[in-house]
């Protein structure tokens, strides 16, 4: 949410995009959510998984089942080996781009444009979402419930226009203010609570 409201032109195209997950409901007339193309928006899956690998970092422990080398090093049977994420979701190599560092957020790190041809047989851009060629660099933490449920979360904040057109000098202040809580070595959801008010 952080990245989304700090961001006018970000928010005003999940928004726009956002507009494709609903139905009219028959029965009532209303709006209502489709799941499937919920889960379809490549600019909402790319801003989730971008956030996934910018912002969550965990050690994938893992059980040695035989004895085995790794980069020069003996790994006994029955010990454990910790990989820390952060060391891949970092690498520059990898994730960097011209004018988007590994080190910084871009909402469109996951989406890739292919040309298709319409039914006039012109070629026009489409956006993806892909996680291709990713194995090895990218370790998400969640499954299909938990995108379920952010990608819900963040519909309805946006449908509710709870989220700010403009970011004022209290957001660039809060966002600030948080920014130095996950900077230390302390970092807990909790330093944060209460500074994002609208």
């Amino acid at each position: 949410m952080v990245e989304i409201v700090n961001d006018t032109s970000l928010h005003r195209a999940l928004r726009a995009e956002c507009q494709n997950a609903f139905d009219i409901d028959p029965s009532t007339c209303k709006k209502v959510v489709n799941l499937k193309n919920l889960l379809d928006l490549p600019l909402l899956a790319s801003i989730y998984a971008e956030c996934l690998r910018l912002h969550v970092y965990m050690n994938i422990i893992r059980g040695v089942h035989g004895d085995m080398e790794l980069d020069g090093y003996i790994l006994k049977k029955g010990s454990l080996a910790q990989s820390p994420s952060m060391i891949a979701h970092l690498d520059e190599g990898f994730w960097g781009r011209p004018g988007h560092p590994a080190s910084e957020f871009w909402a469109e790190r996951f989406i890739v444009e292919d040309k298709v041809k319409d039914e006039s047989g012109d070629l026009k851009t489409v956006k993806r979402f892909s996680t291709d060629g990713m194995a090895g660099h990218w370790f998400p933490y969640g499954k299909f419930w938990t995108t379920q449920s952010a990608f819900s979360f963040y519909l309805y904040r946006i449908r509710r226009r709870l989220i700010p057109e403009v970011v004022n000098r209290r957001w660039n202040h809060n966002l600030r203010r948080a920014r130095l809580c996950q900077t230390g070595n302390s970092y807990h959801p909790r330093h944060a609570r209460g500074q994002f008010r609208y």
